[in-house]
């Protein structure tokens, strides 16, 4: 990402601002390097201020894991939600990208998660309307061989659900 970095961080100035008016409780910014978390931030310079740390050089991305982790975050807080009777929150995921991590393997792996997410959220919730998770890979560059890995994954995933 490092080569994209200036490309992402407008991007991601442009989302917070966005996205300030539609999430009371500030928004959570998960990295798929060092583990790194941003959660119920209100005060975008606290989220950008999160974003000097990176990138960093010749760090593994862990795409699956980082997905997992939003995904059982996300299935906690709908278990509580229905335990409590309240109204769980929609889910609306943008994985920022530069997708050269993204081999065949890894691409199967994230398709995997994210079935066993759907299919561990109808056992939470008892139903599962599509309409309150939405999943956006959002990449950044030209490189024809992520272009298509994201199409297939696309493609995947529009099947599972």
């Amino acid at each position: 990402m490092a080569a994209h970095w200036p490309q992402l961080q407008r991007t991601i100035r442009a989302l917070l601002h966005k996205v300030r008016e539609l999430d009371d409780d500030g928004i959570d910014m998960y990295f798929t390097q060092g583990g790194l978390q941003a959660k119920q931030q209100k005060n975008h310079e606290n989220v950008m201020s999160k974003l000097e740390a990176f990138p960093q050089q010749g760090v593994q991305t862990h795409a699956p894991s980082s997905l997992n982790d939003v995904f059982d975050d996300y299935k906690r807080r709908a278990a509580d939600a229905r335990r409590h009777h309240s109204k769980q929150k929609q889910l609306k995921l943008l994985f920022l990208t530069d997708g050269l991590w993204c081999t065949i393997t890894e691409r199967q792996k994230i398709s995997v998660v994210i079935e066993k997410f759907i299919t561990d959220l109808e056992r939470v919730l008892l139903t599962f309307d599509e309409h309150s998770v939405g999943i956006e890979f959002v990449r950044f560059g030209t490189n024809l061989d992520v272009i298509e890995a994201f199409r297939w994954l696309d493609d995947e995933v529009e099947s599972i659900a």
